[in-house]
């Protein structure tokens, strides 16, 4: 940008001028073959067909053609600048992605499969693609949002809903928690219990994983919003001192959690993704809006017409009974 200002300094000589144009123009080569700058190439072919036949012919530089080569290389030193994202995929997954960017810094370079060369940033896999499409992409480049979108609510819709549920809950304020798994999460009225407490029981949690959730809410209400907890009711059964998720066939279940407390155990199916998966988060933080995929979720599931109609009134008799029977009410 330096040097494109100096195409308009009048003390600067045509001969010295000339080559710092053709530096300029030699950055548009590197993007002609992009169909997003595609029009923006067009519009700057003619100028500079004119600027050059100036030179050649006359050893001049069209001044009002420099004025309007610079304004229009300003606009694409902007989109320049931003992060060059290409997004692989089906075309689907590629434009519910696409609504999730943040294009004050983000350009989409190209959508589908990745022909010629390479400038981009980022290529962010939307869904799943053969290997080979991969082929010739340094590894630090490639982001996985599909896993990213699997983790947060594929795997589970219901535990999406009930960690968005929560999220919510914590803005308002709490004063208790309920740990545990589907019994408490179903069976228990919140509504009538003294106090306004959070569900953090999901389908086929352990304790291991409880603790770490109510580590996280503590760190949220106490530490950051200056709250206070005062209750926490921990949900049990006859086989919950020794249920390990990670070695159960619901195993998976323990990502849906993954993005907010970060902890895992005994678990190596996913290894190699979870690898690059912390990197990803940071990643897609820069360049999607706040709250993605939460709104990815929304746009996709509409949870509120799954689940929001159906909450339970009226608790099941068996998590009342669990709860008298083994008196794990703390305050």
């Amino acid at each position: 940008m330096e040097g494109l200002k100096q195409l308009l300094q009048k003390e600067r000589g045509i001969e010295e001028k000339f080559p710092i144009f053709l530096k300029t123009v030699k950055l548009l080569r590197n993007v002609e073959g992009y169909v997003s700058y595609k029009a923006t190439i067009t519009e700057m072919v003619p100028i500079i067909e004119e600027i050059v036949g100036g030179y050649e012919k006359d050893k001049e530089l069209p001044e009002e053609k420099l004025i309007e080569y610079v304004q229009k290389y300003e606009a694409f030193w902007e989109e320049y600048m931003k992060y060059q994202v290409w997004l692989l995929g089906s075309k689907e997954d590629c434009e519910s992605v696409r609504k999730l960017l943040d294009y004050s810094k983000v350009h989409i370079l190209g959508v589908g499969t990745i022909r010629g060369k390479k400038i981009a940033d980022y290529v962010i896999v939307c869904s799943s693609v053969p290997q080979e499409e991969l082929n010739g992409i340094r590894k630090q480049d490639i982001v996985r949002f599909d896993f990213l979108r699997y983790c947060s609510w594929q795997i589970s819709m219901e535990t999406a809903y009930l960690n968005m549920k929560l999220r919510k809950n914590l803005e308002s304020g709490i004063e208790g928690v309920v740990t545990g798994m589907s019994h408490e999460q179903r069976g228990i009225n919140f509504e009538r219990l003294d106090g306004k407490f959070a569900c953090l029981a999901t389908p086929s949690q352990d304790l291991y994983l409880d603790y770490h959730k109510f580590l996280w809410v503590y760190e949220d209400v106490v530490k950051k919003r200056e709250g206070n907890i005062n209750y926490c009711i921990i949900g049990m059964n006859f086989y919950r001192l020794w249920y390990d998720l990670s070695l159960s066939v619901e195993h998976e279940r323990m990502l849906c959690q993954n993005v907010r407390e970060k902890y895992l155990h005994h678990f190596h199916d996913k290894d190699k993704e979870l690898q690059s998966y912390k990197k990803d988060l940071e990643i897609c933080g820069a360049l999607m809006v706040e709250n993605y995929l939460e709104i990815d979720y929304c746009t996709e599931i509409h949870p509120e017409s799954i689940f929001e109609d159906k909450e339970v009134k009226e608790p099941y008799p068996y998590a009342l009974l669990l709860i008298s029977k083994y008196n794990l009410f703390f305050s």
